[in-house]
């Protein structure tokens, strides 16, 4: 949990013994916090600064945030009702912003929400058939999307939610309202597992280097389902702000036991290292990168220097010949020396990823 903001002149020994106490504390979940300080949720959390908060598993009903600052708070498996106060709160990139902007907009239009409850109560054919036609009406440009959104939510229907996901992205007038819909769903369907899939996959496809959705996607690498962690690390792995996570995306493809993945975040690694690192962890025995969790022995290494060697004398002698064909040279035999050079080099640029990624290489020499 955050700290909350307090006029210094009200920092009485009471609130001193309630910071060391929150200090102390090792359960991380928000709402336990709160109870073993002994704070009161309808009273504490007023204009607080709760920023970037972890909500995962959190009941907010009766806490008020009223002028709180929430923004870019997430989780899963969060609920809240009409006793859980958002007025005058700041929102933006959080979970919560798309249910507040729903509300609002409801209450000022009754009678879209009287087709909201018409779509949602139909069979799915006919709800995800009423959907599109609303979307291709309006082009997204009027209250199609509201209904759309709202639709998602109160419908019983799996496949109407999942072809209602689908169809936001065009709909939606912005990025920050796409990313608000799909935020909330994942804090109010986190039992439904291929609603959670196709949200985190929408969110790598398209706003993989937004941190508050790489902040999203580092939740769902330790998601219980291997779904979800599988198209997680995909998208972190994709994604610009890839150092940021690179402890838990090591742990993840250690544990995952699959050597694909093994491969992929050497690879990843590799390439934000350099053009020499690349080089040193390419297998070119299966046009890909090295595992790291196969022993790497020295004929191993000596036969990727080999091939390395000799492709680029080959696309030496091909640039040569492509500019002028007299000047092409024979291709230079590549000696035993120049490849355990090259292959001693490999060594130690693996070695240098290994001490400063904590990849657990194993060399057998």
């Amino acid at each position: 949990m955050k700290s909350l903001e307090f006029d210094e002149e009200l920092l009485t020994p009471d609130f001193w013994e309630s910071a060391h106490r929150l200090l102390s504390l090792k359960n991380q979940n928000f709402v336990a916090q709160v109870k073993q300080l002994g704070w009161n949720p309808a009273l504490d959390f007023r204009h607080a600064d709760l920023a970037g908060i972890d909500f995962s598993n959190c009941d907010l009903r009766g806490f008020d945030f009223t002028g709180a600052d929430l923004r870019g708070c997430y989780g899963t498996r969060v609920t809240w009702d009409s006793s859980t106060i958002f007025h005058n709160t700041d929102a933006r990139g959080s979970l919560f912003e798309y249910a507040i902007q729903k509300a609002r907009y409801f209450e000022a239009h009754p009678e879209d929400y009287a087709i909201v409850q018409r779509l949602a109560g139909e069979l799915w054919s006919s709800a995800i058939v009423g959907v599109e036609g609303l979307l291709r009406s309006d082009k997204g440009k009027g209250p199609s999307v509201k209904i759309a959104q709202a639709v998602f939510d109160e419908t019983k229907s799996t496949v109407v939610r999942s072809n209602i996901l689908a169809f936001m992205r065009i709909a939606s007038e912005n990025a920050e309202q796409h990313k608000a819909f799909i935020f909330n769903s994942f804090a109010r369907f986190s039992d439904q597992p291929s609603i959670m899939i196709a949200g985190i996959r929408a969110l790598s496809a398209f706003y993989k280097d937004d941190i508050a959705v790489f902040n999203w996607l580092k939740l769902f690498l330790r998601s219980e389902d291997p779904n979800m962690r599988r198209e997680a690390f995909k998208g972190l792995l994709a994604s610009k702000h890839f150092m940021r996570g690179i402890g838990a995306l090591r742990d993840y493809a250690i544990a995952s036991e699959d050597s694909l993945t093994r491969r992929l975040l050497l690879g990843r690694i590799a390439r934000v290292a350099g053009p020499g690192y690349v080089r040193a962890t390419t297998d070119t025995e299966v046009s890909n990168f090295l595992d790291f969790a196969a022993p790497i022995t020295r004929k191993k290494l000596e036969a990727m220097a080999l091939q390395t060697l000799q492709l680029q004398r080959l696309r030496s002698r091909e640039l040569a010949t492509s500019y002028n064909a007299t000047e092409a040279s024979t291709i230079v035999k590549v000696t035993e020396q120049e490849v355990r050079e090259m292959a001693r080099d490999f060594k130690k640029y693996l070695s240098v990823l290994g001490k400063q990624y904590k990849i657990p290489f194993e060399f057998k020499y």
